[in-house]
């Protein structure tokens, strides 16, 4: 009786093949809710009662886009406005910013948007999260929820040493996502300028460690016996 012994590199080499190359566009995320918020607010002291808000309703998601938008004027010159938009398809994405500016240094203004939005996972798969904020006269994060509402990553401007690591690759399981996010102006006196925050979830590979763990099972030598 022989025995024969199929070398495991090849085997290695067809489960790294498989590893770096994730079904998340086959598969997808599919939306599923989502409401955004906008406010903004401009003060003149020159001009006893020059105050002006804008508090739109809330836009309620009909879609996997959506975008909301608010802004403020006042005679003086001083505004405020913000806008955030999201689209969900095969990635996910959020804009969020703010733009302001004042003529006097009497003028204060501030804006802010919000939104929380679903998604569900068809299977499992990888994802990589990317986050980029101005900190120029404005604040936010992003707060990203697995089905269990347990918090994956919290994104943050105020910090900037977002935690886990940005960009973050993790497993995306099948299941209902939820992401929340806020971008606001901090009141300010005097010149303005704008600021805003960038989210992306897209498909991703496993991290190198995962990588190793999946080529594992390649060490272990397949062998086929025979009648001699």
């Amino acid at each position: 009786m022989g025995q024969r012994w199929i070398p495991f590199t090849a085997l290695a080499t067809v489960l790294l093949a498989w590893a770096a190359s994730p079904s998340f566009v086959a598969a997808g995320i599919i939306w599923d809710s989502g409401v955004l918020r906008a406010q903004s607010n401009v003060y003149n002291v020159f001009q006893p009662g020059s105050s002006v808000s804008d508090n739109p309703p809330d836009v309620i998601m009909t879609g996997p886009t959506a975008s909301h938008s608010t802004s403020a004027l006042i005679i003086a010159g001083a505004s405020a406005s913000a806008q955030t938009d999201i689209t969900i398809g095969q990635s996910l994405h959020i804009n969020a910013g703010s733009n302001f500016f004042y003529l006097v240094g009497s003028s204060s203004a501030s804006a802010s948007v919000s939104g929380t939005a679903s998604f569900t996972a068809t299977t499992t798969e990888y994802a990589q999260v990317t986050f980029s904020a101005s900190t120029v006269r404005g604040s936010g994060r992003v707060t990203l929820k697995d089905p269990t509402d347990t918090t994956i990553a919290t994104f943050s401007s105020s910090t900037f040493t977002p935690s886990p690591p940005n960009p973050l690759t993790f497993q995306l399981k099948p299941g209902l996502y939820t992401v929340q996010w806020n971008w606001g102006t901090q009141p300010f006196v005097g010149t303005g300028g704008q600021s805003g925050l960038q989210f992306h979830l897209s498909p991703g590979v496993p991290e190198p460690a995962s990588l190793a763990l999946l080529t594992l099972p390649a060490m272990l030598l397949v062998r086929r016996s025979r009648a001699a």
